[in-house]
Order: structure tokens, then sequence, then C-alpha cells
């Protein structure tokens, strides 16, 4: 799978890491935004979301409560 975080070769920044981060997101933010957006528009499962980022499932994981839970708060949603 392509990692859409890092182009594997180079290891320079893909273009959506670079849109978002002009953007003025934070790594961790666009990190966080990218699992969001391939686990729940593009219906990726958790492990090939952590494939195509570039990291372990459980880190993933992690980003996707973390997204989900930064979601909540700004629609003061429990």
């Amino acid at each position: 799978m392509k990692n859409v975080w890092r182009d594997f070769w180079t290891s320079e920044p893909s273009d959506m890491e670079r849109e978002l981060r002009e953007a003025g997101f934070t790594t961790e933010q666009a990190t966080q935004l990218i699992d969001l957006k391939l686990h729940y528009e593009y219906g990726y499962t958790l492990d090939e979301c952590a494939s195509l980022i570039g990291c372990q499932p459980g880190t993933a994981r992690s980003h996707l409560a973390r997204a989900l839970a930064s979601l909540r708060k700004e629609l003061n949603y429990g």
C-alpha cells in the first residue's frame, strides 16, 4: 500500500501532508485527520489505515480516538 503520509522512496512530504501543513494543522492533527478520513470516509480498516500512514495499528487507533474526541468537543457533543 502507498504511504499517504510520506513518500516511501524519498521521505519527502506527500501532497496531502503538505496541504494540511499549509492549512495550519500540526503534524499530530494532520495525522489524526488523515486517519479519520481513511477510516470513515474511505472505509479502510484500522490496520489498513496504519499501513497507509506508516505507523503501528495501535497508534492509528489512538489517532482515531483523539480525532473523534476533538470532533465531539468541537461540536459540543458528549
